[in-house]
């Protein structure tokens, strides 16, 4: 047999295990993304294909493209098709979204376990198969503050201009998403109760887009001085990475002795960073994705918040597994404490602090 032919047939196996029948068969989950254009999701994403193999069962994910109405008529369709009682995992689009999910999953008395963004939690306990995987928005900007912290104690000179206070930017997220306000309101109140006090510059929403904050960034830098800005926190990684190219072209947070070619040809005070002394700006997100740990150790990213894709997609694997076989869901088969079939997974602190 030709190696092509081979090849065919392979692939043709592999697309059978994740393509269903119009009904799902036993080993089958759907789960369902408000978008799969986002950094974070996108490695969620993956995790749980892996996850979905090693439990030897079949996924189908549906990407709804930011669109509350196509996830809506996504899980109607999946619902009318594959039968009661069979879990579904759901990603909102936001929480109106997730409220209609919800009141459709318990009209077909389907277990629906959400993940990574809240549901309409006042409406989430009238029904016991609604779950919640995700981690503590409130606790990722607290460790935000605290990373900053640390770096300010060891960093008197962030102050640039000597005026008692840290000049910040905030890049929030979508102002619909329930952890943008958390997030952010987190960090400004923990940083309220330190020593430490903050200005705020400007508070921009870009969206969780990295190239959103990378266009918002380069026309703040311009339209500022440089100097001006003290720190700049973001609500997740893929806006901080985009928050760095854009100080990139400006000659900021760029690894010493690293020539970089499109901060050249966009300004010549990118030169500055084959010289001793690189202007810095530090800059933390949240998610600890791997272009942001590689930033980190790079020094141009002061930290972020490790957000666990690998623990979400486990446990929210692990609880659909139980409902497809039957099987009571408890702490020890679950391994993360449960509190009203709410399950958080906790952050860790990711940072150059010194």
């Amino acid at each position: 047999m030709g190696y092509f032919k081979k090849g065919a047939i392979a692939l043709a196996c592999a697309m059978s295990f994740f393509t269903s029948t119009v009904h799902a068969a036993k080993n089958e989950i759907n789960v369902f993304y408000f978008t799969l254009n986002d950094l974070f999701l996108s490695q969620l994403s993956v995790e749980l294909q892996n996850t979905a193999i090693s439990k030897r069962i079949r996924l189908r994910q549906h990407d709804a493209n930011v669109d509350a109405k196509t996830q809506i008529e996504q899980v109607k369709k999946v619902l009318e098709t594959q039968g009661n009682h069979h879990p579904i995992l759901v990603n909102p689009v936001d929480t109106e979204t997730a409220h209609v999910l919800l009141e459709l999953a318990k009209d077909h008395d389907t277990p629906i376990i959400f993940f990574n963004r809240n549901p309409d939690m006042t409406n989430f306990s009238s029904f016991d198969k609604a779950w919640f995987v995700s981690s503590n928005a409130q606790d990722a900007g607290k460790i935000q503050a605290q990373i900053v912290i640390s770096y300010l104690k060891n960093h008197p000179e962030a102050d640039k201009n000597k005026d008692g206070k840290i000049n910040y930017l905030i890049f929030q997220g979508d102002p619909a998403h329930h952890d943008t306000a958390i997030r952010t309101n987190s960090f400004i109140n923990t940083m309220r109760d330190s020593q430490y006090k903050l200005k705020a510059i400007d508070s921009v929403y870009a969206h969780w887009d990295a190239a959103k904050a990378q266009s918002k960034m380069t026309y703040i830098m311009n339209s500022l001085s440089p100097e001006s800005i003290e720190l700049i926190v973001s609500n997740n990684d893929a806006m901080a990475l985009g928050v760095i190219h854009a100080l990139y072209k400006f000659g900021y947070n760029i690894p010493r002795g690293v020539n970089v070619p499109e901060a050249n040809n966009s300004n010549p005070k990118a030169m500055r960073a084959t010289m001793p002394k690189v202007p810095y700006i530090p800059v933390v997100g949240i998610d600890a994705l791997p272009e942001a740990i590689d930033a980190v150790e790079r020094g141009t990213m002061l930290g972020s918040v490790y957000n666990d894709a690998n623990a979400v997609a486990d446990v929210a694997m692990r609880i659909a597994n139980l409902y497809l076989n039957d099987i009571p869901i408890t702490y020890e088969r679950i391994g993360y404490p449960v509190d009203d079939r709410i399950i958080d997974i906790p952050y860790v602190r990711v940072c150059r602090c010194q």
